[in-house]
């Protein structure tokens, strides 16, 4: 009677277990990826911090270059106001001693008048060879009118001299020399500053006054050694805020009055003032030193315009801008090139994830498939022992009841015939049921355990040895071997082993037998050798296959399918198997088992 029944509801339960498999994996849903917008913001986030970082540090670079430039042009401007301040109070000293000397010389002698026009003006340009910073020597009587002059002789015009100066001079016997409101040259229509003093008689009354011009343009040689940019400018004014001289000229601003103006910095005596104005110059911002001179009413001032000043500072404010915008590129492309890589991966990985989703769901699918194949293969093998066994032992039956009943009416060929048929009955009879347990094998499910192999070793060893008590053999077992296996498929393995090696020994006058062991990494290493007939390696690959016999024609019995079984149990721990071996000198056989069995596939019951 053939299974039908049985093998209807397996194709039914491997429907159903298929149908459960997709609905799994149609159900199941990834683990949530990281959200490309949170990636953007972390993205972006770090991009600007970078970027603050860097405007930053720009900024504070920009600044203390400033503030460097700034301190360099102060020190620099200072340098040029002290260098301005001796000159101008050396050339204002050096006309106040002539003056000084020559009014005494006049006064000894009775004043101007005394010397008369010609007499004054070869003596006063006489004095004017002297001083080369002077334009013009004249002199004036007690009333102011003037006496004689170097510009001209003999004088046709007799300007007098400023009352508010004949007044200030006159009434004080000891007054200082007084530094007039520029003026322009008689003659060369120059600027001059007048510089005037009292000329006193022997008794210290009034005798008349000495006035002598300085030459602005003296000071234009100074101005050209001094500056050290184009546009740097001098300036000297008196202490009320009259603008004397400057440098680059300016005609329409000489003998002005700034002392209102923004620009006008009254310093202390022998101290450097440093302002920024708008100056009256060029009406720019300028950064300006002014120092007040100790004998004299007067303050200059030297000036450089700030854009002059800080043009180091903005060419390297430029170059720093124009880093940092670029460095920010930089960045701004490298943000994105990593966000595009990360949006890359991400399609890349949810395609991945679909496609492993498809894959498992197929594998599934495939592997409920193939359970499926299986427990109907499973079913029909037990059929067809079942079904066979019965032809079997009648064939088997029959064939000796002939030999038994009739042996007498056949010849000796049909007696050969019968018993032909009664040891290929019985063949086939052994050959099912290997089968069947090479099916069992990769079908019972495994019961790790800790097992003594040696213990297990040695049971076999003394079942081999009363099997066949007249054989000399030798069995080397190392002792203390353990290992996690499963114990009676371990055995089947070992089994398998030790009768090959028990079998292909026979004709060794002293058969030696060996069971060992050595670490590897992650596992346990055994040895089953044995010094039999051994084989060539060239057929090594034929050694594992079911049904291949490498020696059945040498009268050694067997069904070739103990190494089968036994590779697939030590796969089945997660393991590996592989022989060596030499003609006549013998075989060994190596299998691997880890610390901790793995099951390489999980059965599933055939009766769920």
């Amino acid at each position: 009677m053939r299974p039908t029944k049985r093998i209807s509801s397996v194709s039914d339960s491997a429907q159903q277990a298929r149908d459960d498999g997709l609905a799994e994996a149609q159900l199941a849903l990834p683990r949530r990826p990281r959200s490309l917008r949170r990636v953007a913001y972390s993205i972006i986030a770090t991009y600007l911090l970078l970027a603050a970082v860097i405007v930053s540090g720009a900024a504070v670079l920009i600044t203390r270059d400033r503030d460097q430039e700034t301190r360099r042009a102060e020190a620099e401007l200072s340098s040029l106001a002290r260098a301005l301040e001796e000159h101008v109070a050396r050339s204002f000293g050096q006309m106040d001693t002539v003056l000084d000397a020559l009014g005494k010389q006049i006064g000894e002698n009775g004043g101007p008048e005394r010397f008369g026009e010609r007499a004054m003006y070869e003596l006063t340009s006489d004095w004017l060879l002297r001083v080369p910073q002077a334009a013009i020597v004249a002199a004036y009587s007690r009333d102011g009118s003037l006496t004689s002059a170097t510009y001209q002789y003999p004088l046709e015009r007799h300007e007098p001299l400023p009352s508010s100066v004949v007044q200030r001079l006159a009434n004080t016997p000891n007054a200082l020399m007084q530094i007039g409101a520029p003026l322009r040259a008689p003659d060369s229509g120059r600027w001059l500053i007048p510089l005037t003093r009292r000329i006193n008689q022997r008794d210290g009354s009034l005798a008349g006054f000495l006035t002598a011009a300085l030459s602005t343009s003296y000071f234009e040689f100074f101005y050209q050694d001094i500056r050290l940019t184009q546009d740097d400018a001098i300036s000297v004014l008196s202490s009320d805020g009259t603008l004397l001289l400057r440098y680059p000229a300016n005609d329409a601003q000489i003998g002005v009055d700034f002392s209102r103006n923004p620009a006008m910095v009254r310093p202390a005596t022998h101290a450097t003032r440093i302002v920024e104005r708008i100056s009256w110059i060029d009406s720019q911002p300028r950064i300006i030193a002014a120092r007040g001179l100790d004998n004299y009413p007067l303050i200059v001032q030297v000036s450089r315009p700030r854009q002059t000043a800080l043009r180091r500072f903005y060419a390297n404010t430029e170059r720093i801008v124009w880093g940092c915008t670029l460095l920010c590129g930089v960045l701004a492309v490298l943000a994105w090139v990593v966000f595009e890589d990360v949006r890359r991966r991400e399609r890349a990985r949810r395609t991945l994830h679909r496609l492993a989703q498809s894959l498992e769901a197929r594998v599934k699918e495939r592997t409920a498939e193939l359970e499926s194949s299986n427990r109907e293969l499973l079913a029909f093998s037990y059929s067809v022992s079942h079904d066979l066994r019965a032809p079997l032992r009648a064939i088997n039956g029959f064939s000796h009841a002939l030999l038994e009943d009739y042996a007498p009416q056949l010849d000796a060929t049909g007696r050969d015939y019968l018993e032909r048929v009664a040891r290929a009955s019985v063949r086939m009879g052994e050959l099912i049921d290997e089968l069947l347990k090479l099916a069992n094998v990769a079908r019972q499910p495994l019961d790790i355990r800790t097992i003594d192999l040696s213990a297990l070793a040695e049971d076999i060893a003394a079942d081999l040895r009363s099997g066949a008590p007249t054989r000399t053999a030798r069995f080397e077992i190392q002792p203390g071997m353990s290992v996690a296996a499963d114990e009676p498929l371990l055995r089947n393995v070992l089994g398998n082993l030790l009768d090959n090696a028990w079998k292909f020994t026979r004709d060794r006058d002293e058969a030696v037998i060996r069971v060992s062991a050595t670490e590897e990494d992650g596992g346990q290493c055994f040895a089953v050798s044995d010094n039999g007939i051994g084989f060539d390696m060239v057929y090594a690959g034929r050694l594992f296959q079911p049904f291949q016999q490498l020696h059945g024609g040498q009268g050694y019995a067997g069904t070739g399918i103990g190494l089968a079984s036994a590779r697939r149990i030590i796969e089945r721990h997660g393991g590996k198997m592989r022989a060596e071996s030499k003609p006549c000198e013998g075989t060994t056989i190596y299998f691997t088992l880890p610390r901790r069995a793995a099951v390489v596939r999980k059965r599933r019951n055939p009766q769920s």
